[in-house]
């Protein structure tokens, strides 16, 4: 052989040889329960969107959709589980706080903490990176008082369907999300 065809068979094995122990730290880290390399590469933001589209009720799904769109926003569709780091989530945290309010932004923030804890349990990942948090802000309940209920009650309004619902609302304590996803099944025995 060639010198030149020397050097490269050398280099051929040398660049198999770092392949097969790439291979081998994989397996290793399947057998023993740890994320492997392979999964660094995997499509962080498809894994969310994954986790959006599990069985929720509509409104969480709506929560997670928006969470979704303020991260792909933020780091881009093509975020590899490699690139999801404590600095990047701490960005994320800034990010949403200048967008959004703090309770938004806790609640957005908590939907990717779920997902990077579902990836931990499914060994994508060795850890969660994200360990920051938000702090909610306290808001006061709005509320009307009967008076103002009652004068709702004899107010016209062009669909009776809706005015029954609201009222139903008000005194039930459940919001118009809850209202309009409540089912007849969900009455048991005159009881929600």
């Amino acid at each position: 052989l060639e010198k030149n065809d020397r050097f490269q068979n050398r280099e051929t094995m040398k660049m198999a040889e770092e392949i097969r122990a790439k291979r081998q730290l994989d397996f290793q880290a399947d057998a023993h329960g740890l994320a492997g390399t392979h999964n660094r590469k995997a499509s962080f933001f498809k894994y969310l969107q994954a986790q959006a589209d599990l069985k929720r009720r509509p409104n969480t799904k709506a929560s997670w959709k928006r969470s979704i769109g303020h991260f792909g926003d933020f780091a881009g569709e093509g975020i590899v589980f490699g690139d999801v780091t404590p600095q990047l989530i701490e960005k994320f945290k800034t990010y949403l706080l200048n967008r959004v309010s703090a309770n938004s932004a806790h609640c957005y923030l908590a939907r990717i903490k779920t997902a990077l804890n579902q990836a931990v349990r499914e060994n994508i990942l060795a850890v969660n990176p994200a360990k920051t948090t938000i702090r909610l802000n306290e808001t006061l309940p709005v509320h009307l008082s009967i008076k103002e209920i009652r004068k709702l009650a004899k107010t016209p309004c062009a669909n009776d369907q809706v005015k029954q619902a609201f009222l139903f609302s008000c005194f039930s304590g459940l919001r118009f999300s809850d209202v309009n996803a409540l089912t007849w099944d969900q009455v048991k025995d005159e009881y929600l």
